[in-house]
């Protein structure tokens, strides 16, 4: 098996460090491995990207969409590789993976337009107020999505005119690196993007507070969100944190239960509950619970659970097996809490690190499955009476990332929809979203905008203001 390498300065470099192996989440067995780079490595890095940002906050428009455009043209050339690579990373579905590829590409062109309308941007601007790069980033991605992070991270790095340092989770990384590979082929200066792979401790800290690092770009969990901002804050270095959820689906029971139970479904066991948005908790009112949930069940009850690798599969694995027994330890706590498992509760069959679909009935408020992110496909159903009951529980969580409203009366969605206290809210629907939108986490979920849309954009640029007499 070939060690894979870094990308340091448009080359691919070893790394120095301790060796660390990726595994297939499907079947259990090491996919790749890459020596973890090292601190004067890292130094190195940050280094190149200095120079590199130095030449390219200087570029144009057209130059910058030109690069995009080669950006997106050189990920679709190489689409089919990219998917096969995510697999084999974090047992993502290959047409989950593909649908984002298409969005992902979609966001990158839409990079392409918004800076032709953005004032006071690139060399050519004559602006009273420019907006320009605020430094060199450094871009620390999470293990259950770095293909799509990483490509994010890198066209809104080309299209503000910056440089980054992408470190790809010791976990799964081998797609981030092949993304570095691909931006080290486009027309700009080698070292814009750099990627390097490495553990939150050594590598991670360090970068966080490297003294030429101007911004951090975090995508992980609650707890190290928090470090990072906390430690960017002593160091007066902006940050854009983007840190977990416990996001509520609200069905009142004046809706079509049938298309609220399909959203549902997917809402919770998309990428086995891998992700920050994934809807964890389900609110329902009382007088549709019973009717709601056979619903639910019976399309849980034909997920077929197994290898990612198998295209007939519905829903993959978790990502290793420590994950898995932190999903297991959250239902096991909640069975001795006395709440009840409705169905799943246990591993699935094979090699692999699956785990199936399981949803608990009448979580109350002060269970940890009710506020804490399990990252895994469990759902905490909860009853309510009233729309205001809902609103105070779906609010009752230190997370604030997303939430959906299910109900035929759009004008009490919506006023359920403006009183939730999180940064995007689908009514009757659930990850429905355009590649030009961009929201803000709120409390413990994050700060600043995520890597869509303008509003991405100024989150990486800092404004200057010019005077003339």
């Amino acid at each position: 098996m070939n060690e894979l390498r870094h990308i340091v300065g448009g080359e691919l470099i070893h790394g120095s460090g301790e060796m660390i192996e990726f595994v297939d989440p499907s079947t259990g067995r090491v996919s790749g491995r890459i020596r973890e780079v090292s601190i004067n490595q890292i130094d190195e890095a940050v280094r190149l990207s200095s120079t590199a940002l130095a030449d390219w906050r200087s570029s144009s428009i057209p130059e910058r969409q030109r690069a995009l455009d080669e950006f997106s043209q050189l990920i679709e050339q190489e689409r089919i590789r990219l998917v096969d690579t995510e697999v084999s990373s974090v047992g993502k579905l290959r047409r989950d993976i593909d649908s984002e590829l298409t969005g992902l590409i979609g966001q990158i062109r839409g990079f392409a337009s918004d800076l032709a309308t953005f004032p006071g941007i690139g060399a050519d601007s004559d602006s009273d107020e420019i907006w320009e790069p605020k430094g060199v980033v450094a871009s620390i991605l999470p293990w259950n999505a770095p293909l799509n992070a990483a490509i994010r991270r890198a066209a809104v790095t080309i299209a503000t005119g910056g440089a980054t340092v992408i470190k790809g989770s010791e976990i799964a990384a081998a797609s981030v690196l092949d993304i570095g590979r691909i931006v080290s082929q486009i027309s700009v200066p080698a070292g814009v993007v750099n990627v390097v792979v490495g553990r939150g401790d050594p590598v991670g800290k360090y970068l966080v507070k490297h003294r030429d690092i101007a911004q951090i770009s975090f995508s992980g969990s609650n707890e190290t969100g928090r470090a990072i901002a906390t430690t960017c804050a002593q160091l007066g270095r902006p940050s854009v944190i983007e840190a977990g959820g416990k996001n509520a689906q609200i069905v009142l029971g004046d809706t079509d239960l049938a298309e609220a139970a399909k959203s549902i479904v997917r809402g919770y066991t998309k990428s086995a509950g891998q992700i920050c948005t994934t809807g964890s908790r389900l609110l329902v009112e009382e007088r549709v619970h019973d009717d709601l949930m056979q619903l639910v069940g019976e399309l849980t009850s034909q997920i077929r659970v197994g290898s990612a690798h198998d295209d007939m599969v519905d829903m993959g694995p978790l990502i290793s097996s420590n994950h898995r027994n932190v999903v297991e330890g959250f239902v096991q706590r909640a069975l001795s809490e006395g709440i009840q498992a409705i169905w799943g509760g246990e591993k699935g069959s094979g090699d692999g690190f699956t785990y199936l679909p399981t949803a608990f009935t009448d979580v109350p408020p002060s269970s940890e499955l009710f506020t804490d992110e399990v990252f895994g496909p469990v759902l905490a159903v909860t009853r309510f009476q009233s729309p205001g009951e809902a609103i105070e529980l779906a609010n009752a969580t230190r997370f604030g990332l997303a939430a959906s409203v299910w109900s035929s009366d759009i004008d009490m969605a919506r006023s359920i929809a403006e009183s939730l206290d999180v940064g995007v809210c689908w009514i009757n629907s659930y990850w429905a979203h355009d590649p030009v939108w961009s929201w803000v986490p709120r409390r413990q979920s994050g700060t600043g905008p995520l890597d869509f849309g303008i509003e991405a954009l100024r989150a990486f640029m800092a404004p200057k203001r010019i005077s003339t007499p």
